[in-house]
């Protein structure tokens, strides 16, 4: 009885966070870039932003791995915030990350020379990477 109300109340917080549109493991986990999308004024070629899609990213609560980069961290600074307004700081329409309607997390790091000294996470297995005028979109592996 006892095993299946443990089973039950672990369903229950699954559910509830996939439901939030959050994973339960934040936003620790290896990540894959799938796509970019320039800024208006990018600092980053088109071609070498394009670069980028495929190489993978590993996210863990002491370190970020990136392209054979490795930052360590102290964790994370997290804020919620909207993410239409983040985008449209940037002049960018934030539709083209189908962030409508939703909130996101802001994640700072100590990683100030990276590409993962801020990032923003959407929630579930997608976050947003912001790099020399360019947004990169990875997703969960």
């Amino acid at each position: 009885m006892v095993k299946t109300a443990a089973f039950f109340l672990a369903a229950l917080l699954l559910i509830a966070t996939a439901v939030a549109g959050q994973s339960p493991a934040g936003p620790d986990g290896d990540w894959r870039v799938t796509r970019f999308v320039l800024a208006p004024y990018p600092e980053m070629a088109a071609s070498d932003a394009k670069d980028w899609v495929g190489k993978q990213a590993l996210i863990a609560k002491n370190r970020i791995v990136f392209d054979g980069a490795v930052c360590k961290t102290e964790g994370f600074e997290r804020k919620r915030i909207d993410p239409v307004k983040y985008f449209e700081s940037f002049d960018t329409d934030p539709n083209l990350f189908a962030a409508c309607g939703q909130e996101a997390t802001l994640m700072r790091t100590q990683c100030e020379e990276t590409p993962f000294s801020e990032f923003l996470w959407l929630g579930g297995d997608r976050l947003v990477v912001f790099w020399e005028g360019a947004f990169f979109v990875l997703t969960r592996d």
